[in-house]
């Protein structure tokens, strides 16, 4: 996403001008950001702008901005691209936004953004009234998951209508931008919603490992029983971590017997006992699960 566009050092903050071509040389204030200290050595802003909406692709190095009002009534949406920014708000709260985020903020809003490395991201400027009831309005000011299709539909609108030379050859597209910044809202609140929800059962789960594993007959499916989900549900949560809950019981239990021969010399029929100790039914089974480790970590 770097490239292109005007490159700043600093700008007044200001209101972006309302018309119906890409601005000739668009900076950080044409989206109503002033640059705080420490400043941004370089940023990049390309825009496509008309009277109800604005879409610009924007990137900047390590440095901190502050917000400026927008026009009454419009939402600023911003969507992380590459790198992190945090988000600091005038009654103290702190957020982070990753990329494939974004977060909805109304038009009074004031808030500080610093990066530390580059940032590129998307930023919209709508008049969308759904933003502003509930549930949505709880959603405000909140980094929320995009789904993928969303994410990638958004950034993709960006990107043609922020390099074309004339924005008004794309006709009235406030109902098409209006329509997807609605749907990424509704969807990305549900999506963030599931990704709490599994984080919760994660937490739970490893719990439940903590204190079953040394039980042989302890595997995936008593873990679902006892949280009160399906398998499948189960198997989704652990691979939204890029593991799976048999691995995560197998490695609890192949911790638990690295600890115990870290402490008894390997000798006689201590490898068996390690293994009956830490949940292996046999000496075989946790040789197997030896060798699947070592695999999984190129050994």
């Amino acid at each position: 996403m770097p490239g292109g566009g005007r490159e700043s050092t600093s700008s007044p903050a200001a209101r972006h001008p309302r018309n119906t071509d890409l601005m000739d040389e668009p900076d950080l204030s044409s989206l109503g950001w002033l640059v705080a200290d420490p400043a941004p050595q370089h940023s990049s802003v390309e825009l496509a702008v008309r009277e109800r909406w604005l879409v610009s692709r924007v990137w900047s190095t390590a440095g901190s901005l502050t917000s400026s009002p927008l026009t009454h009534g419009m939402v600023r949406i911003i969507i992380g691209v590459t790198g992190t920014a945090t988000f600091l708000f005038r009654r103290g709260e702190r957020v982070e936004l990753l990329p494939q985020q974004a977060i909805f903020l109304e038009a009074d809003t004031n808030v500080t953004t610093s990066n530390t490395e580059l940032w590129a991201r998307c930023e919209w400027h709508l008049i969308l009234p759904d933003a502003r009831r509930a549930p949505s309005r709880n959603q405000l000011a909140t980094p929320l998951d995009l789904p993928s299709a969303h994410y990638a539909l958004a950034t993709s609108v960006t990107n043609i209508l922020s390099t074309q030379k004339k924005a008004g050859q794309w006709g009235n597209l406030e109902d098409v931008l209006t329509g997807t910044a609605r749907a990424a809202l509704m969807d990305g609140s549900a999506e963030s919603r599931r990704s709490t929800n599994m984080s919760a059962i994660l937490e739970r789960a490893n719990e439940v490992i903590e204190s079953r594993y040394v039980d042989p007959a302890f595997g995936p499916d008593a873990l679902a029983e006892e949280l009160h989900i399906t398998a499948r549900y189960l198997r989704r949560c652990f691979a939204s971590s890029g593991t799976s809950p048999s691995r995560a019981i197998e490695d609890r239990r192949i911790a638990a017997v690295e600890a115990y021969m870290s402490l008894v010399p390997l000798r006689g029929r201590a490898l068996e006992k390690a293994a009956v100790l830490s949940g292996f039914s046999s000496v075989r089974r946790l040789r197997s699960a030896l060798d699947r480790q070592a695999q999984r970590k190129g050994l």
